[in-house]
């Protein structure tokens, strides 16, 4: 309701300059009118060959929590106890996609195909987080009494604004075996450049004596990403029998090179921020064994197994980790003049002991406490799991 939520706002100290709640200013969420042209077309040149060309421009609906939503720390939300620490901004643009693509197929024979194009992306009114932050004294009640810093007690929330941009450049190749008695199959390989940033005001402050932190278009560091994914599908042919036929396993194997990642612990603007280090490269593997069972001409029942991740490759979760915790990590275990010299991603030390859940050694030969010994279910984000189903097919 509205009108709770004016009061809400009211009542917490984030709204200074209104008397009322029945003062405060109100807008209604904006409409908005787009041409989205696309078009397409392909020539051929050869019998086995032909070119094709792609552009298209799209846009999507930003989701209700980022239009409407709101977010509280504090179980007494909906009255002046609760904290509020995201609202909603309902007159949010919707983000812009530019896409392009230029390429060739080839075909070798009546089993192979080759495709290989060049693509590009051009997203634009991305959603991005602000921060709004109230005069320092505002809010004495929950979390924010012991607030710390240059607006102690100051109420605040993030919301959300059309203020994020990203390019993305690449070229691929897949080579897809499209007939096979037993194996079929594609590889797809992709190398792309891409660049994000963010532009306008990052956050805003009641107080006219603090800066608004603004940045004009500022650009992270490129990122290259080559990737390989790959399918492979083991088939056993229909008229081999109820008992040996319709057999099928089908292999996923996904590859990405590790991505560059900027430490900026002191929240430094990016473009005076010195410190890169890498991720490691990133596995994972997955496979679905099915047998295909034939009642009548109209139903089948197909068994399945699935396995995602089989080799269990670990894949860190930073975001589970405190910032002091963060800090630990990059200072004695990533950082090569400080640290032992590993990649963001990587969890033993020399001994191969899991510096976050074990005793561990540093570069200087100490005995070290677990970083993070209570987090141990959190600190990987794809663990392996199996499923076994029934599926009906008529």
């Amino acid at each position: 309701d509205p009108g709770n939520l004016y009061s809400m706002l009211w009542a917490r100290g984030g709204t200074a300059g209104y008397d009322t709640p029945a003062d405060l200013p109100k807008e209604d969420s904006k409409s908005y009118t787009y041409l989205a042209p696309r078009i397409s077309f392909s020539h051929p040149v050869h019998e086995f060959t032909k070119f094709f060309f792609n552009f298209g421009v799209y846009y999507s609906e930003p989701t209700t929590l980022y239009r409407y939503g709101l977010m509280s720390e504090s179980w007494d939300f909906g009255n002046s106890q609760g904290d509020i620490r995201e609202v909603g901004y309902s007159n949010l643009e919707p983000p812009k996609t530019t896409a392009y693509e230029v390429g060739f197929e080839q075909a070798i024979g009546n089993e192979w195909l080759v495709r290989a194009y060049f693509y590009s992306k051009d997203n634009s009114q991305q959603i991005g987080q602000v921060r709004v932050d109230g005069l320092s004294g505002s809010h004495f009640i929950g979390d924010f009494r012991n607030y710390e810093g240059v607006n102690k007690g100051a109420a605040g929330y993030n919301t959300y604004r059309n203020s994020q941009y990203q390019t993305i450049r690449g070229i691929e190749m897949q080579v897809t075996k499209r007939l096979g008695q037993f194996v079929t199959g594609w590889v797809n390989m992709n190398y792309a450049l891409s660049q994000s940033g963010y532009y306008g005001i990052q956050n805003y402050n009641q107080d006219p004596l603090v800066s608004y932190s603004f940045y004009a278009a500022t650009k992270n560091q490129p990122q290259t990403t080559p990737g390989l994914i790959a399918n492979v599908n083991v088939h056993t042919p229909t008229d081999y029998g109820q008992l040996w036929g319709d057999w099928s396993l089908s292999i996923n194997q996904f590859w990405t090179a590790g991505a560059k990642y900027i430490y900026n612990p002191t929240n430094l603007p990016t473009r005076e921020v010195r410190t890169i280090y890498y991720w490691v490269d990133n596995f994972s593997t997955n496979l679905r064994l099915s047998k295909l069972l034939k009642l009548t001409d109209y139903l089948n029942i197909r068994l399945y197994l699935d396995v995602r991740n089989v080799f269990d490759y670990e894949n860190l979760n930073l975001g589970v980790l405190a910032t002091s915790e963060q800090e630990r990590y990059f200072t004695n275990v990533v950082d090569e003049k400080t640290g032992l010299g590993k990649d963001i991603g990587e969890f033993e030390d020399n001994n191969g002991h899991n510096v976050f859940t074990q005793n561990w050694v540093d570069k200087d030969g100490n005995n070290r406490a677990p970083i993070a010994p209570s987090k141990d279910f959190a600190l990987s984000t794809n663990p392996r799991s199996f499923l076994l189903g029934i599926k009906l097919e008529f």
